[in-house]
């Protein structure tokens, strides 16, 4: 082959003319998406600050309760911390132990974070090949 045919070269004009407009539709629905996102944001992150706080709050109610379990087995004698007793309310300290580490591991979600604007298609960006390698020697 030593140049690009002119009917493909046709085909090639139709198939960017339409990757140009597909793209475009793609950023009009990147940008209408991340305006609706805009719009929800308040009504999001104060449902988000609800959360952290009710999360927190329960986490401080199991660490008093925790603290509070940890002074009244530290306050028992060693005889009963070791029988059964003791070691059965060592397992329920370990009961709260595991609750309190599972709310402070607890990710805090994040707000709405806007969508990135995709990589596309840029016809004053793309160099388009020449038709035939003799153009290239010109």
């Amino acid at each position: 082959m030593k140049r690009i045919p002119a009917s493909t070269q046709k085909q090639m004009d139709a198939a960017i003319a339409s990757l140009e407009a597909c793209a475009g539709e793609v950023q009009k629905a990147v940008d209408a998406a991340n305006e609706a996102m805009a719009a929800h944001k308040e009504t999001v992150s104060a449902a988000i600050a609800q959360y952290n706080e009710a999360v927190s709050e329960l986490r401080e109610l199991y660490q008093e309760v925790l603290d509070e379990a940890q002074t009244y087995f530290d306050e028992r004698s060693e005889r009963w911390q070791e029988g059964d007793a003791g070691q059965t309310y060592q397992a329920w300290k370990e009961q709260l132990e595991n609750a309190v580490q599972a709310l402070e591991d607890l990710d805090e979600p994040d707000g709405l974070d806007p969508l990135d604007d995709p990589e596309l298609f840029d016809p004053e960006q793309w160099e388009r090949p020449e038709v035939s390698p003799d153009e290239l020697a010109a």
